[in-house]
């Protein structure tokens, strides 16, 4: 009767309901590691930029290898944990 096409309604729309939780789930993933990365670059180009070591000359920035190093591990000294997953200098 009523119960049992509760229940038969349930199970057709149990499906459709966990793919959108687990689309939410996965976009939500995606999201944060795009912010990742951005905030790595953005602390890379700063570092670029403001850590000029001092001088007055505009046009000269930081070395590649440190500015590298901020974007991958966070610091200008190569350390062994990336602050982004799967990624490295070399990239």
């Amino acid at each position: 009767s009523q119960q049992g096409l509760a229940i038969i309604e349930f199970i057709l729309a149990l499906p459709v309901l966990l793919m959108l939780t687990v689309l939410v789930i996965d976009v939500s993933r995606a999201f944060i590691q795009y912010t990742e990365v951005n905030k790595a670059l953005q602390n890379g180009a700063r570092y670029a930029v403001v850590d000029t070591y001092g001088t007055l000359n505009f046009e000269s920035i930081a070395d590649e290898t440190s500015i590298k190093n901020v974007v991958v591990y966070g610091s200008p000294i190569a350390s062994t944990t990336p602050v982004i997953d799967h990624i490295s200098v070399d990239d």
